[in-house]
């Protein structure tokens, strides 16, 4: 991004608090990373993979705790079919 920044002269600016969610975001992204590549050179790839693909449920499952989001049905089709696929890739 700032590579990009600097070759196009355009600027980037945030707001002071922003600066701080950049931040957590990256360093939570790169702790996830680490542990997904530690998890498939110790264990099973067929088993941490699977799990891996899983986080979007995880923000499905805040997003209606927190924001108190209304998921349609066929949102719940959708989710049921990814994690039985998962449960499926797994076995």
């Amino acid at each position: 991004m700032f590579i990009y920044s600097g070759t196009t002269k355009k600027d980037i600016s945030f707001p002071k608090n922003v600066w701080i969610f950049i931040l957590l975001v990256g360093i939570l992204d790169t702790i996830a990373y680490l542990a997904y590549s530690i998890g498939v050179t110790s264990e099973y790839g067929s088993i941490v993979a699977p799990i891996g693909a899983a986080s979007p449920v995880i923000a499905i499952i805040l997003a209606k705790i927190f924001f108190k989001e209304k998921i349609e049905m066929n949102q719940i089709l959708g989710i049921v079919s990814v994690i039985t696929g998962l449960i499926f890739i797994s076995l």
